[in-house]
């Protein structure tokens, strides 16, 4: 479920609900990341492995949600290659994984289990690098932020 908050009157109302974004009996993450990026808010759904995005209609309203991939196991936090550019740079935690997904589908994992990565929990880019937290859920529970170059993607 997705709530909109109006900060001035301290009010909060349900904005867009769907099954999709629901946490689960196996992962009480549902709705987990959230971003507004070109007229749309885009939403990844832990528990179900899901980034879908949902257009902002002129009186503020929810259009109708597109699946953007599925299939994403962990899917956390994710963030953009670019202002004007539908390719998401996703950590998906629980897979110990930073995937690039495409908007045809086609995913690139670009940061993994044996490069050390250890439960991604957020990603940024800043230019031309790609910041990543990771919790450090598992062995040997290495909380930390990698910092890393990035030429294209």
């Amino acid at each position: 479920m997705i709530w909109a908050v109006d900060a001035r009157l301290g009010t909060s109302r349900k904005w867009f609900e769907n099954p999709i974004l629901a946490p689960t009996e196996k992962d009480r993450f549902g709705a987990n990341g959230v971003r507004h990026h070109r007229g749309e808010l885009w939403i990844s759904s832990t528990a179900h492995g899901t980034l879908v995005k949902v257009p902002i209609t002129g009186t503020g309203q929810p259009g109708l949600m597109t699946v953007v991939a599925s299939g994403v196991t962990g899917i956390n936090d994710f963030t953009f290659t670019g202002d004007r550019s539908d390719v998401v740079i996703a950590a998906a935690n629980s897979s110990d994984e930073v995937r690039l997904i495409r908007p045809d589908g086609r995913r690139t994992t670009i940061l993994g289990h044996d490069d050390g990565l250890n439960w991604p929990t957020a990603v940024e880019l800043r230019g031309s690098t790609l910041y990543v937290t990771q919790a450090g859920l598992h062995e040997p529970h290495d909380a930390r932020i990698w910092r890393i170059p990035v030429r294209t993607l």
